[in-house]
């Protein structure tokens, strides 16, 4: 079904919904070497979208705790998926997850596909204990990168816990770094010093709901959901201080922080802003001049932005893409080289997979 809006995307480019019904709050999706599209639902369900039709039947069904933004929130395919059928997901436990912890936190685990269902009795817990003490900002973005090791983000706990951000013996606020087991890697930036947390990659994150990695370089570009102000794309470095709570966007405080490339001031005719990652693009199916650009949007807003690059990740431009995307809370590059995104919509209006591509 194409969209028929008045807000049109740039000449040659087409989008038509993938699905339309079936889908019950969908946070996260990634493609499956085969070209199955798998969408985490904030339910626990992880659903699967095959030949175009989304299947009845989850995957697997994860116990989880369901508020606000907690429950299932992230998923990524093992680099090696073809040969060890593993999947990652991340979530917020309830008491009948497994080990039935007594307090909801955050985690990640591991289960082991077999066709379209998971194996039963796979689930292996690869990073455990993320503390989840409020329903808000948990993150739980999930993205291997190209040296194979799972990055993972993680909000800073809610309104009352910004200073979990700062804390190097907390996981919260962070982008954790681990190998495919859950082990540390050696080269992580803080291994082996007293009262820190060896899986932190980088810190001083707000809410970093989905972050992507640069096909070519292996970056992180980050996407942190601000607070009352500011909604930030940041660069990725090992070892980097975003600095919340005591900065946010382009304003300095002072003090020394990786500042983010871009950042956009929530408008005074809006409810509010926030941001969402994103996905460099590295296909055939758009015009050369699209590739390495990094298109990324806005849960409140609706839209979603281009953003040129150059070489050394500055800047060159931002430009509206499309204004259609309500809702939207994750995009993937599919194998045909069109964009995918979902949305996670409520009332009247259905939850959404939609793909954009181009036919001059």
């Amino acid at each position: 079904m194409a969209i028929k809006n008045a807000y049109a995307l740039p000449r040659g480019f087409k989008s038509t919904v993938v699905v339309d019904e079936g889908l019950h709050a969908p946070t996260s999706l990634a493609f499956a070497p085969d070209g199955r599209i798998f969408i985490a639902e904030q339910n626990g369900e992880v659903r699967i979208v095959k030949n175009g039709i989304l299947l009845s039947a989850p995957f697997v069904v994860i116990p989880i705790t369901f508020e606000l933004e907690r429950g299932l929130l992230g998923i990524a395919f093992d680099p090696k998926f073809d040969k060890n059928h593993y999947i990652y997901f991340f979530y917020t436990t309830s008491s009948s997850s497994k080990g039935n912890p007594s307090t909801p936190h955050n985690r990640v685990s591991r289960f082991t596909a077999n066709g379209d269902m998971a194996l039963t009795g796979s689930e292996v817990i690869i990073l455990d204990n993320i503390p989840s003490p409020s329903d808000e900002h948990n993150a739980g973005c999930l993205r291997f990168g190209l040296d194979r090791k799972l990055y993972i983000s993680t909000g800073d706990g809610g309104h009352d816990y910004g200073q979990n951000a700062q804390d190097l013996n907390s996981l919260n606020g962070k982008i954790l770094r681990t190998n495919p087991n859950g082990t540390v890697p050696n080269d992580n930036p803080f291994i082996g010093q007293a009262n820190v947390r060896a899986e932190i990659w980088a810190y001083g994150l707000r809410n970093p709901y989905r972050f992507t990695i640069h096909p070519l370089t292996g970056i992180p570009i980050i996407a942190d959901v601000g607070d009352e102000t500011w909604e930030e794309v940041d660069i990725g470095e090992t070892g980097a201080n975003y600095c919340w709570p005591f900065a946010e966007g382009p304003e300095p405080e002072g003090i020394s922080c990786a500042y983010p490339i871009y950042a956009y001031k929530h408008g005074n005719d809006t409810i509010g802003a926030a941001i969402i990652g994103g996905v460099v693009y590295n296909g055939d199916n758009f015009p050369s001049e699209y590739t390495g650009n990094y298109f990324f949007g806005d849960f409140m807003l609706g839209y979603i932005w281009r953003m040129i690059l150059n070489e050394l990740n500055q800047v060159v431009s931002v430009t509206v893409f499309d204004k259609r995307a309500f809702g939207v809370v994750d995009f993937a590059e599919g194998p045909d080289g069109a964009l995918y995104y979902i949305t996670q919509r409520h009332g009247r209006f259905s939850s959404q997979l939609v793909k954009i591509y181009y036919e001059p």
